[in-house]
């Protein structure tokens, strides 16, 4: 990548092991789309809502590549990697897709 990864923790405490596990799937990020120039992940626990019982977890996903940003964003759930395998499973599909538009032919 271009710029550096950007992690950021919103509403909750920062985890060096959420963080390395969310470094580790932004470099498989790279492996499908050779061109990623920039990623920044949000991981949030929104304010509690009157719906919402315990702790919910969002994660946001911002993609820079060439002619595009993508951006994955999901509703929050309760488990923190329920959250995060969301959010990387659409963010790979995305990628994918991303990359079969820009091949020539």
């Amino acid at each position: 990548m271009q710029q550096p990864l950007q992690v950021t923790f919103h509403n909750l405490p920062h985890s060096d092991a959420l963080e390395e596990e969310i470094r580790a799937r932004v470099a498989k990020l790279e492996l499908i789309h050779d061109r990623l120039h920039g990623c920044r992940v949000v991981v949030d626990s929104p304010h509690r809502t009157p719906e919402a019982r315990g702790k919910t977890y969002a994660v946001r996903i911002e993609m820079q590549v060439p002619g595009a940003e993508i951006v994955v964003s999901r509703e929050p759930v309760g488990e923190w990697r329920l959250a995060l395998n969301e959010a990387f499973d659409v963010a790979k599909r995305r990628l994918r897709e991303h990359a079969e538009r820009q091949r020539p032919g």
